[in-house]
Formats: C-alpha cells, structure tokens, sequence
C-alpha cells in the first residue's frame, strides 16, 4: 500500500520526540512521503517562527522523503515574506497558516500573492467555530473567500473544516481547494460524502501526526466506500499530483 501523509507536526516544545515519532512511521508504514509543519502557541514571536522552522528544516534533513510547510505568523508584516522566501531557499516546498491570524484577514495576502506567483500551495488550519475556540480559528468560508480572490493558489483545507458537511459544501464551487479529514474525530460517511461532492481527486489523506494517531486516520480511507482507483487517489496520487 502506498501512501503520502500531507499534514503533519512537530511542535516546538517537544521537537525531538516529534522527530522521532514521524521518522519511526515513515519507515513502519512506510511512507512515501510526509509533509510537516512546526507549531508553538497561537501568536508566535518572530524569533519563535524561525526556531519553528528550523526544527522542521532538522527533520528534512534526516530524511530526503520529508517535505516542509512553512510556518508562518501574518502579524509580523515586516519580516513574514523574508521568512517565507529563507525557508523556500532551504528546500520548504508549502506554507501553513495557523491561528495568529483567520484565512481572511488582510495581513495575510502579501503571504498569498507570494504563493501564487511561485506555485507555493498553502495548507489553511479550519474548523467550524466552538465555544472556547481560539479568535484565529478560520471557518470554512473563510477559505472560500480566499479561494475565490486567489484562484491560481492551491489551498488545502484541513480538517475538512471541522463540519465535513459545511467545510465541503463550502468549498465545492472553489476547484482550487481540497481538503483533508486530519485529526482526531473520525464521523461515519465523512469520507464518502466529500467524494460525491468533490469527487476523490480533492481529497488529501493527512493524519494530523503525532498529535493524532495515524492509523486511526488510515482506517478513515480504508474502511470507506470507495474503489480502488479513488482510496488511491486519496492516499498518494493526489498529493504526487498537486503537492511540490
């Protein structure tokens, strides 16, 4: 069976058990590939975006099948688009956009014309609103918004947008945008209903590691209503196809 993970972690605070837990699944599963991206906190400083990444940049050089998704913070105006451009120089081959700012706001466009003009695909974080939830938290419309002002850009959407059916009814008329069902929650007929909406060739596996587990994640595709040619698109010829 082959597979590419497109959405991954390794969180700052425990980079190296991070490292380890995903090298260790990359070569159990094995995988084909593995795309990452370093996280710390909601509102990380400009010093902290860089140890984030760095972290991230260690991983790929411990092995050529890891790819790295910039992280990055729109709030730092000054510096985001350097940041962007240090990590590209370094082999990063995606962005992530997280919680410091919501898919729509302003900040973040000059991190979305950048991505366009060098067919850098953007991984949004979204999830449907919840009490308690974090002020960034993009919704599904957000990245529809997005989508529709940045049609060149290719946008991943994760999480399916936290409602698989509102994340992917919101998104359908966005041909730019496909999603993945990472994460912890696993809701019966989620994988099957972004096929017949989507159809398979917009939907990306993720797992959302080491946070989540994988296999819980895996048991998504397999234990879903699909032929063989679309649990394969779902798995890898998707992301070989759209991702860097």
């Amino acid at each position: 069976m082959r597979v590419i993970d497109s959405h991954t972690h390794v969180w700052l605070a425990h980079a190296q058990k991070d490292r380890r837990a995903l090298l260790e699944c990359l070569d159990d599963v094995p995988l084909r590939r593995l795309y990452t991206s370093g996280l710390h906190g909601h509102d990380p400083d400009a010093d902290t975006v860089t140890q984030i990444n760095d972290a991230v940049l260690e991983l790929m050089r411990a092995d050529e099948r890891i790819r790295g998704q910039v992280y990055l913070n729109p709030r730092h105006a000054a510096g985001v688009l350097d940041e962007l451009e240090r990590c590209l120089d370094r082999g990063f081959v995606m962005v992530k956009l997280w919680q410091a700012t919501r898919a729509i706001d302003p900040l973040n466009d000059p991190v979305y014309a950048r991505c366009t003009e060098r067919s850098v695909p953007v991984l949004l974080h979204a999830f449907t609103p919840y009490a308690g939830c974090a002020t960034g938290q993009s919704t599904p419309e957000d990245v529809a918004a997005v989508a529709a002002r940045y049609p060149e850009l290719v946008i991943q959407m994760a999480h399916m947008g936290g409602d698989f059916i509102r994340g992917v009814e919101t998104v359908a008329p966005h041909t730019n945008v496909c999603v993945d069902p990472s994460g912890s929650y696993g809701e019966r007929g989620m994988i099957n209903y972004a096929v017949e909406r989507l159809g398979a060739e917009r939907v990306l596996f993720g797992s959302d590691m080491p946070g989540s587990d994988f296999y819980h994640n895996l048991g998504k595709i397999l234990s879903a209503d699909l032929t063989e040619n679309q649990r394969e698109l779902i798995l890898w010829k998707n992301a070989e196809r759209m991702l860097p």
